[in-house]
């Protein structure tokens, strides 16, 4: 968003205010996770593509994907 919109948004106060950081935070933290996710499956997506049919493999980078996601 633009300066000005912030500043407008500061000018109809503090709740306004308020609503519109945890609004953005929120989206921010979606963001993130979509990008994440996005990364998941382009790896596996990788992985088919190299032709490794290897499913052990698939669940070991998928897991690790995942674990490093969620810490």
């Amino acid at each position: 968003m633009s300066f000005l919109t912030f500043q407008i948004f500061r000018g109809l106060g503090t709740t306004s205010e308020t609503l519109y950081n945890v609004f953005f935070e929120n989206i921010t933290y979606l963001y993130k996770i979509y990008n994440r996710t996005v990364s998941i499956i382009n790896k596996i997506t990788t992985l088919a593509n190299n032709n490794n049919n290897n499913v052990v493999t698939y669940r070991r980078c998928f897991v690790a994907k995942y674990h490093q996601f969620t810490a």
